[in-house]
């Protein structure tokens, strides 16, 4: 478990720069508006993330500790398992055929707890890979509409049930309406240059490895401020109209249109404060390590094992971090205007890991070992 942690912690900074994608291909699916709409370029991530573990992490001299070797070992074969297992029963190989994933929730109603959502894998795909997905997750029942066989469970055509359908290269999972109406030859509305379509279309086409986008409806502003929490989370959570954040080969993207000028100014001091920390986060995970690094003996049998087996190795340990990290110099952008209201923040070095450190997360996991 603690090395899926750190595999996950640093996927991002094993990241590199995405194939662009035909943004018409992800969008010609997109609801008006979203509450949430997340994407992943699964391309940028997932086999940088394995050479990292198997040809990079592996071979560190420092990384040598037998404990440390087990866990890492067993985290692999766990996903080798698991990707074994994958492509058996769909004929799909995760590392090569799993391009990008999207994901729109469009809608929430809290009274029932029905979902209305709508999820995109695209990738090269076998003919059958939807039936396969039916008879994995119990959806017995399908129908023909338009070019596509929409699986779903009896009495689940109601808008919020659970289905898959296949459209050439394209998964698409969600309510069955949403596909339905997919199916039959959706036209995406198109939307203002102001819109959320707009906004996410716009960024999909910088090629991000990851984006993120947030619009919440009316209802679930209401439902948070009525939640009883803290005023100042409430504040944060619900003073904007939309929130949108990238993640990119070699950077950062923020974005943001606060609902006041009293939430603009929150939000800006906020954000100014972010970088800062972002910036220290850099030379502190430097300082962090070398600390560390230096103030602990190998002769010291009270500490864990895989900690003495790095402290062999302190200059390569230290070598690592650096690789991992950057001088917190980081270019920063400042596209902000006040009078409308909008928070727009470009952050780029010439990786993601020199703005954003994940490293940082490892070291601390590190830190409640000793």
């Amino acid at each position: 478990m603690e090395a899926l942690v750190v595999l996950l912690v640093f996927g991002f900074s094993a990241s590199a720069e995405p194939a662009k994608i035909n943004v018409d291909d992800v969008m010609r699916y997109a609801p008006a508006e979203a509450e949430v709409f997340a994407y992943v370029n699964f391309d940028a991530v997932v086999q940088p993330t394995w050479d990292w573990l198997t040809n990079d992490l592996t071979k560190q001299k420092f990384a040598q500790g037998e404990e440390f070797k087990s866990t890492v070992a067993d985290a692999r074969a766990e996903l080798e398992q698991g990707m074994a297992e994958l492509r058996q029963f769909s004929g799909v190989d995760v590392m090569k055929d799993v391009h990008y994933g999207a994901i729109w929730f469009s809608g929430f109603d809290f009274k029932s707890g029905k979902i209305e959502f709508l999820a995109l894998l695209n990738g090269n795909f076998p003919d059958d890979m939807s039936s396969n997905i039916a008879t994995a997750a119990g959806l017995p029942q399908s129908e023909v509409v338009g070019d596509a066989t929409i699986y779903y469970r009896p009495g689940d055509q109601n808008n919020q049930a659970f289905a898959v359908m296949q459209l050439e290269n394209d998964v698409l999972i969600g309510s069955y309406s949403l596909l339905e109406a997919r199916a039959e030859g959706y036209k995406r509305p198109k939307g203002d240059k102001e819109s959320q379509l707009a906004r996410v279309a716009k960024k999909l086409a910088d090629g991000p490895v990851m984006l993120v986008s947030l619009q919440m409806s009316a209802a679930t502003q209401t439902l948070i401020a009525s939640s009883g929490g803290s005023a100042s989370l409430i504040d944060m959570a619900t003073g904007f109209e939309w929130f949108d954040m990238a993640l990119m080969h070699d950077g950062l993207d923020f974005a943001l249109h606060a609902k006041n000028k009293e939430m603009y100014a929150r939000y800006d001091m906020f954000m100014d404060g972010l970088v800062e920390l972002m910036r220290a986060g850099q030379l502190g995970a430097r300082g962090f390590a070398r600390v560390g690094l230096a103030s602990l003996s190998e002769k010291d049998m009270d500490l864990d094992p895989n900690i003495r087996a790095v402290l062999e190795f302190r200059e390569e340990a230290v070598a690592y971090v650096e690789k991992y990290t950057g001088d917190g110099n980081f270019d920063l952008k400042d596209n902000s205007d006040a009078k409308k209201l909008d928070i727009d923040l470009s952050l780029r070095g010439n990786h993601l890991r020199e703005v954003y450190t994940p490293i940082v997360g490892v070291l601390i996991a590190a830190g409640t070992m000793l």
